[in-house]
């Protein structure tokens, strides 16, 4: 197992993790729109599928 795959990973869990908490972030702000409360999901979920998937290559 070597450093660039470790860099990798952890890049990816970082980012999953960011873009779920904005996106419970956005789903408690009552402010923002219909079309960002929608898009947040999608985008934590190909973020959450890029990071299995970047485990599932090491």
């Amino acid at each position: 197992m070597n450093l660039q795959a470790v860099a990798k990973v952890g890049i990816a869990v970082m980012l999953s993790v960011t873009i779920v908490v904005l996106s419970l972030y956005a789903a408690a702000t009552p402010s923002y729109s219909v079309s960002s409360q929608l898009l947040w999901p999608v985008v934590a979920l190909i973020g959450a599928l890029l990071g299995v998937n970047e485990l599932a290559q090491r």
